[in-house]
């Protein structure tokens, strides 16, 4: 039997080696009840999926074989770093899971005037990893430490967008984006960017960008950005 799902595996794996995990035990055996000889797949980042087959089982741990490495070619064609202002857990959270889906390449938490809502890291690393089990994907986006939006600089980079719904700002839509540059984009939370905060960053160079007349939720800005984007330029 193969199973279709992912596991992350956070260590070197080679072709032909064999492993034993304890690590992978529960969900294999007492979720999925797989038996010797059963395949699955399981992935560390670099960029390759590896196909194993359980060579034995006891009452602790399984005995693996890695059969075959296949590169993975999931990954998006832009390179897209979300800077995700910090809100209520729940919506924060979601917005990564599906901003992980989407493909982007890494995410920073950005730390607002008007909030202060704490950020459990090591949590937030959990869903992006799950969420790349679920997607397909085998590069991890990677999770950079929170900042001020005062302190997020880009150098040499005509892709720096911040969206917000006010009169003027074009649509990100229409924005012209420089396909051979990384994109970088800021999106806020419930509670919005001060008027200081918009000031400061435009005069860093970032271009405010709009989703329309519409004013989306904080969980739902980020998954219609992304797909304008991955639509228009990527691989959707």
């Amino acid at each position: 039997m193969l199973i279709t799902s992912r596991f992350y595996l956070p260590q070197k794996i080679q072709k032909n080696k064999t492993y034993e995990n304890n690590c992978l035990y529960q969900h294999l055996i007492r979720v999925l009840r797989i038996r010797t000889n059963d395949r699955f797949v399981v992935f560390n980042g670099d960029g390759f999926d590896y196909a194993c087959q359980i060579k034995d089982i006891n009452k602790k741990q399984i005995k693996f074989t890695v059969t075959e490495s296949i590169k993975n070619n999931n990954e998006s064609n832009l390179k897209i770093t979300l800077y995700l202002q910090i809100s209520q857990r729940s919506k924060f959270e979601y917005s990564i899971q599906k901003a992980t889906e989407l493909g982007v390449f890494a995410i920073t938490p950005i730390v607002g005037d008007k909030n202060n809502h704490k950020l459990n890291k090591s949590r937030i690393e959990k869903i992006i990893i799950s969420s790349c089990e679920q997607s397909q994907r085998a590069v991890i986006p990677k999770l950079n430490n929170p900042l001020k939006i005062s302190d997020v600089t880009i150098e040499n980079s005509d892709n720096k967008f911040i969206l917000h719904p006010c009169c003027g700002a074009k649509l990100l839509s229409e924005c012209r984006i420089k396909k051979d540059q990384e994109i970088s984009l800021i999106i806020g939370s419930q509670s919005g960017f001060s008027a200081q905060e918009i000031e400061v960053s435009q005069k860093n160079g970032w271009q405010l960008a709009s989703l329309g007349n519409r004013v989306l939720r904080t969980e739902t800005a980020p998954i219609v950005a992304l797909t304008v984007l991955q639509t228009i330029y990527g691989d959707i």
